[in-house]
């Protein structure tokens, strides 16, 4: 049992594509990032695109709104306090997300195990309709779509249903 969010996703559907016949019986994958809500400013993507061979470790600021992880407050409040959550993205970074994402729109037919796709319809991290786009072209898949949601699904003021949702998932898979 594999169980990824966000980026985790992408990085979760990426080894499922790669590693076809690896003994997963079954992946969650929650709001994975195969592309983002909202295009980042210009300067950049001209940044990344300059600095990602001649500067790829420099720290540019990821400009994340933590109001828009959640609709909880509590939730967001805790992010923008954890010391541990790193508020950054270099260009050497991006260059090898965006490579992940058009490698995994490309081969990701390849995933053979069941997926269950947790989706929030109001997603403003990650673009929750190109996620929906690539489930519906795999063949073993589930999609959730959480209408009222933002990003964190699992942490959202409904979550007992997205949690049902995956008990029901699992137990249809014998785990």
């Amino acid at each position: 049992m594999l169980v990824a969010h966000s980026f985790g996703g992408l990085v979760a559907l990426r080894y499922l594509e790669t590693q076809p016949g690896d003994p997963i019986a079954a992946a969650v994958v929650s709001c994975p990032w195969l592309a983002l809500a909202t295009p980042p400013p210009a300067w950049k993507l001209i940044a990344g695109r300059l600095l990602s061979d001649l500067w790829p470790s420099l720290p540019i600021p990821a400009g994340l709104d933590a109001a828009q992880l959640s609709r909880d407050p509590t939730v967001n409040a805790a992010y923008e306090s954890d010391p541990a959550v790193h508020r950054v993205m270099t260009p050497g970074a991006w260059r090898e997300i965006q490579w992940a994402q058009r490698a995994l729109a490309a081969d990701g037919a390849r995933i053979d195990v069941p997926l269950l796709f947790l989706l929030a319809g109001e997603d403003r991290i990650v673009d929750a309709h190109a996620a929906r786009a690539f489930a519906n072209n795999l063949t073993v898949q589930q999609v959730k779509w959480y209408p009222e949601m933002f990003h964190e699904v699992l942490h959202d003021p409904q979550r007992e249903q997205v949690f049902a949702d995956i008990l029901i998932f699992l137990g249809e898979h014998g785990l």
